[in-house]
């Protein structure tokens, strides 16, 4: 799943982390990746539901 790698790349590079943050990035790469690797739209509903709910096991990595 390239999305995933390329959220969590751009993750790196935030100053301020917080769920709002998270789910700005997630949003913005998410709309990035539907243009330019032409996945479905379900498909791509679903990545992005799938990487937000991911915040509580991510917030827990950055402690």
């Amino acid at each position: 799943m390239q999305l995933k790698g390329e959220v969590l790349e751009k993750l790196e590079n935030l100053k301020e982390i917080d769920r709002e943050a998270y789910h700005r990035l997630v949003d913005k790469t998410a709309q990035r990746y539907g243009r330019v690797k032409r996945v479905g739209g379900s498909e791509l509903k679903y990545m992005v539901e799938e990487l937000k709910g991911s915040w509580a096991h991510i917030s827990k990595q950055l402690i």
